[in-house]
C-alpha cells in the first residue's frame, strides 16, 4: 500500500493500538491498529499493521501519570492521539503520544498494510473483544494450546 507520510500520519491519529509484536525486533517492530472508527468494534474492524523496519532506536516512556489503568490479567488498548514522523539524513523519527506511553523510534523505512482479520479469527476468534490480547500468547499458553489439541486429537 504506497502511502505518504502525511497519510500514514492522518490514518494513525485517533487509532486504537491494539498490539506491539516485537517476535522479530532485529527485522522490524509492528504496531498493528485499528482506525475504525465505529462504537462497535469487533472482528470485522479495519486493522492495519505499521511496519518500522531496519530499527536504529526505540523507546516507550509509561510514566505513573498515564491515563491508562492496568488491571493485572486485562490487556490495555491505547488510544492514538498524535503521530509524527519526521525524516531525516538516513533515518525516519516516528513519535507517538497515546492515552499511555510515549512512543518514539527511529527506523529505516515505514510500511502500512492493511491486516488480515479473517486471519486473526482463524488464530484466536475472540482477539477483538475488550481486554483480549491479541492473537498470540506466551510459550507457555502457546505449548498449553498445543497439548490440549494433541489430547483432543488422539482421541479415548
Amino acid at each position: 500500500m504506497p502511502t505518504t507520510y502525511e497519510n500514514i500520519t492522518h490514518l494513525l491519529t485517533s487509532a486504537l493500538l491494539i498490539d506491539v509484536d516485537l517476535s522479530r525486533w532485529d527485522e522490524v517492530i509492528r504496531f498493528v491498529v485499528s482506525v475504525d472508527q465505529n462504537e462497535e468494534f469487533g472482528p470485522t474492524s479495519d486493522l492495519y499493521n505499521l511496519d518500522c523496519i531496519e530499527v536504529t532506536s526505540f523507546s516507550w516512556n509509561a510514566s505513573s501519570a498515564m491515563t491508562v489503568t492496568r488491571q493485572p490479567g486485562i490487556h490495555t488498548r491505547v488510544q492514538f492521539w498524535r503521530v509524527q514522523i519526521l525524516e531525516r539524513d538516513k533515518d525516519i523519527r516516528v513519535e507517538i503520544k497515546t492515552s499511555g506511553p510515549l512512543i518514539a523510534l527511529e527506523c529505516g523505512r515505514l510500511d502500512l498494510l492493511v491486516s488480515d482479520t479473517k486471519l486473526a479469527s482463524i488464530t484466536d476468534p475472540e482477539w477483538f473483544k475488550p481486554g483480549h490480547r491479541f492473537v498470540r500468547g506466551s510459550l507457555e499458553e502457546i505449548a498449553g494450546r498445543l497439548s490440549g489439541s494433541r489430547s483432543r486429537q488422539k482421541g479415548p
